[in-house]
């Protein structure tokens, strides 16, 4: 959770979070493991009851995101998909 931020600050965060990961391969005495990453964002919404509403259209986003082709950031509602 991203207290203070807004859907679009969230997403760019997830991005750079993703990116970076993506791009420090870990050492190992075989070859390096390029890591990758799946993100599902959301914002918390005023009709929301609960938090747990909020937690499920993120994990609907994340399960978004694995069915795209993984490594990359989704939102609910959709409004970004990853660069990559």
């Amino acid at each position: 959770m991203l207290v203070q931020a807004s859907l679009s600050g969230a997403l760019q965060f997830a991005e750079r979070l993703r990116a970076r990961l993506a791009s420090s391969p870990i050492a190992t005495d075989h070859a390096p493991i390029i890591m990758t990453s799946s993100f599902g964002v959301t914002a918390l919404q005023t009709e929301d009851a609960q938090i747990d509403v909020a937690l499920a259209r993120a994990d609907q986003a994340l399960y978004q995101a694995k069915e795209h082709g993984r490594n990359r950031v989704e939102s609910q509602p959709n409004v970004h998909h990853q660069l990559a």
